[in-house]
């Protein structure tokens, strides 16, 4: 590494490489660090190895995951296996409503999704081990080995609606138990956690992530390699990052002063190159661009991996659902909260799913925005007006629309780009292979 520009180039690569890891990590850290009673968006809040559920869908406030859904409630925790492995239980799913239980480790990839889809409806038993773990698994247990020590459960129900019993006791089904205890039978005793004042915990991730100096970035990304190892085919990137000294075990402070330079430098370079790419990581149809490959299980796509976790940290592999998420109207143009929109689905041409769809609404940084219905979504499990041929319309507009057209309304957000995003959850081979498409938006 000779010239600046190679310098450069590297920096930057490692700076893209890490991205989903420091983002986990600063996810992880707020999780653990923050009081639920205080920020009722980390419901998990508190010690590792144990489960949060979401009783009611965010309000506008809240502002901890970017492009949340409104069409399942949350079931999250952190699993720590430092100590060994730990026991998902899930009960009975008696009424058969679509859930799905991904695991997530460190580098952000979906390594285990257990669900409806997956699995079933039956109570069961998961046991997830370290990556080298060896040892007699209780009988009935399927084993799920997780690639890091740590790894995040992002659980989704289906909400018909918020006050359901049924959800509710089948979301307490859904808990951690370390396997030591699970043998013993011995209540798990949560340790207390201290106070970290060093911690941004007020902030979203990503403000935090993108606010990073290059030595909270390396310094946090370092720590986090030390206790989740990279993935095997990780091991050509890694060689090179130990070029200019960035290896798990050693220190941003210890680095020469010349490639700290380059590594502040890379800050801004990386974090630009993330937000150019993010218009382009797929193909767009009909104004939608539509992500039909390498989502939720990245392999060495650094790039695509890094751009997921600045715009949809924990994003589901494409097998689960599939999120269109529009561009551009009917012209080509950005759509704006300042312009009407419909969207027009021939009834042949509703979205084609095993479980269900829904459009959602966000501001141009991702994160839901207040209005008069509390309405951020709208999909096939609202009682919709559909039209005499049935077909559908859907309005997308700030200001409130003629009184028939308020239940078949997606109010946008008082100024700025319009974050459209659609979810398409099970989806048909029809959706995977793009025989089907997302209609065109037409201005109204």
């Amino acid at each position: 590494m000779s010239t600046r520009v190679q310098l450069q180039e590297l920096a930057t690569k490692a700076y893209i490489y890490f991205y989903p890891l420091v983002s986990m990590e600063m996810t992880r850290l707020q999780f653990l660090h923050s009081d639920p009673k205080s920020n009722p968006s980390l419901v998990a809040a508190g010690p590792l190895n144990r489960v949060g559920h979401f009783r009611n869908f965010p309000s506008a406030d809240i502002k901890t995951v970017v492009r949340v859904n409104f069409d399942t409630l949350y079931s999250t925790g952190w699993v720590d296996l430092s100590q060994g492995p730990v026991v998902l239980s899930v009960g009975e799913n008696t009424v058969k409503r679509y859930y799905e239980l991904p695991l997530h480790d460190m580098w952000s990839d979906s390594f285990a999704i257990p669900g409806s889809r997956t699995t079933g409806y039956e109570a069961q038993n998961f046991l997830i081990t370290p990556s080298c773990w060896s040892g007699d698994v209780p009988e009935g247990m399927q084993v799920i080995k997780s690639p890091t020590l740590y790894a995040w459960l992002i659980g989704r129900v289906q909400a018909q609606g918020e006050d359901d019993p049924t959800l509710r006791e089948f979301q307490d089904s859904i808990k951690f138990t370390p396997l030591n205890n699970w043998l013993s039978g011995e209540a798990v005793q949560l340790k207390d956690v201290p106070k970290r004042d060093d911690l941004i915990l007020s902030k979203p991730v990503t403000y935090v992530v993108n606010e990073m100096s290059a030595q909270q970035y390396y310094t946090m990304a370092l720590e986090a390699l030390q206790v989740n190892k990279p993935h095997l085919s990780d091991w050509s990137i890694i060689a090179q990052l130990k070029k200019i000294g960035l290896e798990a075990g050693k220190k941003f402070d210890d680095l020469p002063i010349d490639i700290q330079e380059v590594l502040q430098d890379s800050m801004q370079l990386g974090l630009q190159k993330l937000m150019e790419e993010t218009p382009k990581i797929a193909h767009v149809y009909n104004g939608w661009q539509v992500n039909n490959s390498v989502m939720g299980v990245y392999g060495n796509e650094y790039l695509k991996r890094a751009v997921i976790a600045l715009i949809a940290l924990g994003a589901n592999p494409v097998d689960e659902a599939i999120y269109p998420f529009a561009q551009s109207d009917e012209n080509g143009e950005k759509l704006v909260s300042e312009k009407n929109y419909v969207i027009h689905f021939d009834k042949d041409q509703l979205p084609p799913v095993h479980a269900f769809w829904s459009l959602t609404m966000y501001d141009q940084d991702g994160f839901q925005v207040d209005n008069e219905l509390g309405r951020f979504a709208l999909g096939d499990r609202n009682n919709l007006s559909y039209n005499a041929d049935g077909s559908l319309d859907i309005y997308i507009q700030h200001k409130r629309p003629h009184a028939n057209l308020i239940t078949n309304w997606l109010p946008s957000p008082p100024n700025g780009e319009i974050g459209l995003t659609m979810r398409l959850y099970n989806p048909t081979e029809a959706i995977a292979l793009l025989q089907w498409l997302p209609p065109v938006i037409s201005t109204n």
